[in-house]
């Protein structure tokens, strides 16, 4: 295994994306945000592009990339929320916005990921005040994520755990997209097209 990225990061509007240099050409650059509500409420992946759900809405939390050499343990029992997506790199390099955040993967190529996390729903009551959190004092949660990249062939998600804080239970798995796919080819297929979807 090697940890590619390993620190404290920024979550804004309760996201956390990462993209490559060819996402600004891909016709997702304006329906990423939108993808993860539409299934599993944690992550989506398209060509060159992660994004990911925080509890946090404004403020910081741990993130850990990983690669490994072959797939993990199906389910890992740790984690309160565990989603995996396949995602297509062609450059390499991922990074946010402000390159607080940046790895490099070793080759293009589809990878499956995994996306792992907890304290999320503990962060977003703690940022609206509800619950063991209206105390406006109390410290807040630590949130956080890992990342997990191997090389896989392509598939469909697959939701492992599920925290309830996105997302819609028993909705369609998102297939795998790759070079090529559209927003608009989700159309109907989910009630809600990726511009329409909705916490």
């Amino acid at each position: 295994m090697a940890v590619l990225y390993e620190d404290v990061i920024p979550a804004w509007y309760g996201f956390c994306t990462m993209l490559g240099p060819s996402f600004h050409e891909s016709p997702w650059r304006s329906n990423l945000m939108d993808l993860p509500d539409l299934s599993n409420g944690l992550v989506a992946a398209v060509p060159d592009g992660i994004q990911l759900i925080t509890g946090t809405v404004h403020g910081d939390l741990r993130l850990t990339v990983e690669l490994l050499d072959s797939a993990p343990e199906p389910q890992p029992l740790d984690w309160e929320a565990v989603v995996d997506v396949s995602l297509l790199i062609t450059d390499g390099t991922l990074a946010d916005g402000d390159a607080e955040l940046e790895f490099r993967l070793p080759e293009p190529g589809w990878y499956r990921l995994r996306a792992s996390a907890r304290g999320r729903a503990d962060a977003h009551a703690h940022h609206y005040g509800l619950g063991d959190y209206e105390d406006e004092d109390k410290d807040a949660p630590v949130e956080e994520h890992r990342i997990t990249l191997w090389l896989a062939s392509p598939r469909e998600e697959l939701v492992w755990k599920h925290d309830g804080l996105r997302g819609a239970a028993g909705r369609r798995p998102l297939p795998a997209l790759g070079l090529g796919s559209d927003p608009e080819d989700l159309n109907g297929l989910y009630g809600d097209s990726p511009g329409d979807a909705t916490p």
